[in-house]
């Protein structure tokens, strides 16, 4: 007998998921997390993002994500290294949906054209890792927020932008 680890909603229907050698006495646990990832994580981690982005180097900032080949890809869709903005972005919106975190960030590129994006994480064996890095892309995550149903967090949204 399996022991249930967590559970994914599709479709409205709720699976149970168990680690495959959880019925072993002797099997090694992964670290317990309290709750799914949290806001303030997420937001960390895209701090870290930021400082990295402002090297301009793709594949240095695409090298801890997952799915390095789109987030290179994305990098270069949204204008490449000069594109980068040189401020970081305000998040306007934070839900998190199974094992993932998305925060909606908006700011201006450095061609003056303003940007709002999805920045996602997702818990991978309990351990958070970026899945969509270029907050300035103008990419959506698909799902995580559907627009007009949603408030936007006011403590931290300037007039200007989104």
């Amino acid at each position: 007998m399996a022991v249930v680890t967590g559970a994914l909603v599709m479709a409205g229907v709720t699976f149970a998921v168990a680690r495959p050698d959880a019925h072993r006495p002797d099997a090694p646990r992964p670290a317990a997390r309290s709750s799914a990832i949290g806001d303030a994580e997420a937001r960390a981690l895209l701090a870290a993002k930021v400082q990295q982005a402002q090297r301009r180097d793709a594949r240095a900032y695409c090298s801890d994500v997952q799915g390095t080949t789109m987030c290179e890809h994305q990098w270069q869709q949204a204008g490449g290294p000069s594109a980068v903005p040189a401020t970081p972005p305000r998040v306007v919106r934070s839900k998190s949906f199974g094992e993932f975190r998305a925060l909606r960030a908006c700011g201006v590129r450095p061609d003056g054209e303003p940007y709002e994006a999805d920045f996602v994480v997702r818990d991978v064996g309990g351990i958070p890792r970026v899945h969509l890095a270029v907050w300035w892309g103008d990419q959506r995550f698909v799902g995580a927020f559907v627009e007009g149903s949603e408030p936007k967090d006011t403590r931290e949204r300037a007039p200007s932008l989104c």
